[in-house]
């Protein structure tokens, strides 16, 4: 289930898994069906991949890529306010995306705020049942949905955390000490207590809590 904020006109994908086309969007509720195996789901993925550059079912772009193709390209028309109209285009080639609005490249971030969509899967009762990781990306996908910046403040901490955890897998074999080692992480723990603060106050925004 993808709902709109923004209303997409219409998508039009070029090698994208099985499809080559272009779906033109009416007024209100649109429904897609069809046999099994005939595309629908492919359509959701590349709607949401309009949206939010990445998709629900693969973390390697270049699976959704049609077989025996080098790149894919999904290109879609938005309206927003007044009678303000977009294109937005993602180009898929190999493991990378480029992001462009009026056939402009564009920044991931200030791509993020051109459309939202919101979808719902199985996957998603990982919220529920699964471990905090799942409820952790669901908190920020939500965020960045409606503060697209901050996607490069989870880009910047996940930075931050991998360089801590480089670190403490080399001084484990360094064989440092405990005040040592307490000096050298300090740096990232100061860092990443800023993005938590900027993190817990952004969604404190967003999602007040009692």
């Amino acid at each position: 289930m993808i709902k709109f904020r923004s209303v997409s006109q219409s998508i039009e994908v070029e090698q994208f898994r099985n499809l080559t086309g272009r779906v033109d969007f009416g007024s209100g509720v649109n429904v897609l069906y069809g046999n099994n195996g005939q595309g629908k789901t492919n359509w959701l993925e590349a709607i949401q991949l309009l949206a939010h550059a990445r998709s629900f079912r693969t973390r390697h772009l270049h699976e959704a890529v049609a077989f025996g193709e080098s790149h894919a390209a999904i290109v879609g028309l938005v309206h927003q306010g007044d009678a303000i109209d977009r294109e937005l285009r993602i180009a898929i080639q190999r493991n990378t995306r480029q992001t462009f609005v009026n056939a402009k490249r564009e920044s991931l971030t200030r791509y993020l705020a051109q459309l939202h969509a919101v979808w719902f899967t199985a996957d998603e009762l990982e919220v529920v049942r699964g471990g905090p990781e799942a409820r952790r990306n669901f908190l920020d996908r939500g965020v960045v949905s409606l503060h697209s910046p901050y996607a490069q403040t989870i880009t910047d901490y996940n930075k931050v955390l991998k360089q801590k955890k480089r670190l403490l897998d080399q001084s484990a074999d360094a064989r440092i000490t405990l005040p040592e080692l307490t000096d050298l992480v300090a740096p990232w723990n100061q860092q990443l207590v800023s993005f938590e603060r900027a993190d817990s106050s952004r969604a404190q925004q967003i999602c007040p809590f009692d």
